[in-house]
């Protein structure tokens, strides 16, 4: 029991929490293709290590509904219920006020930032799709002039892909720290009512392995110690003349047998 749900509950949240390492690589990767920042990275260097977050995400949401992690997709639990149908706006709590400052365009609707994650996924890796395989604007910025860099940030937070990816990415990873909530929570409950059930189980074995002890090992062995006890008396009864004298006698207390 305690394999089927709390093991492979465990198992797939840490895989589904991995996505959030992804999608910040993606936002940090996204951005370093516009400042072409040869300082910190060679050519082309942001390019593959972007494409690699992106493939790594969707190796990771196919396995994740696959079941790879846990015999169960998210979908196929409960407990998840609430946020597979028509959730809202997902924030962790004491984050709330994050919702109100959601800024809504072409890209990122109020439809799409309240869908399920699931689709979340799917439309950010649509997007991220077609941001690699779009040709970016190569930019030589001299980060040395303030001019130059007030228009690299300017680039960089009106690029509509950017943009999306950075709003899209708080509204799944809202989602995703809700999940890690409510599993966690179903893990205490469930984890103290299985050690119960364990504890149960291991008395009532126990129990049985005494019962058991006592009629097929205890009842014998005192009853051989009665029979012990009454040749014992025989033995102390019977004069030692007739003793040594009687050879069925001595077969008798030696054998239980007067043959």
């Amino acid at each position: 029991i305690f394999n089927s749900e709390c093991r492979s509950l465990m198992n797939i949240l840490v895989h589904s929490s991995k996505r959030a390492y992804y999608l910040n690589s993606i936002n940090l990767y996204s951005s370093e293709m516009i400042m072409n920042d040869k300082k910190y990275f060679s050519e082309g260097e942001a390019l593959r290590l972007i494409t690699d977050c992106g493939n790594e995400l969707q190796k990771l949401e196919s396995n994740i509904k696959s079941g790879k992690y846990g015999g169960k997709s998210l979908t196929e639990y409960s407990i998840f219920d609430g946020l597979n149908e028509n959730p809202g706006c997902v924030r962790p709590k004491g984050f709330e006020k994050q919702c109100e400052l959601r800024q809504f365009n072409e890209f990122y609707t109020k439809e799409l930032s309240e869908s399920p994650v699931d689709y979340m996924i799917v439309e950010y890796l649509n997007k991220f799709n077609e941001f690699i395989n779009n040709e970016v604007e190569n930019h030589n910025y001299n980060q040395n002039k303030s001019s130059d860099i007030l228009q690299m940030l300017t680039d960089i937070s009106t690029n509509p892909y950017i943009k999306l990816f950075h709003d899209l990415s708080e509204d799944i990873i809202g989602h995703i720290e809700q999940i890690n909530e409510l599993g966690t929570t179903y893990l205490i409950k469930y984890a103290h009512f299985y050690s119960n059930i364990s504890l149960i189980y291991h008395f009532i074995c126990s129990v049985f392995i005494v019962v058991t002890f006592y009629i097929f090992v205890t009842r014998n062995f005192k009853k051989q110690l009665r029979v012990m006890d009454q040749l014992t008396n025989i033995i102390f009864i019977i004069p030692p003349n007739l003793y040594n004298l009687s050879p069925k006698i001595k077969n008798f207390i030696f054998n239980g047998k007067l043959n």
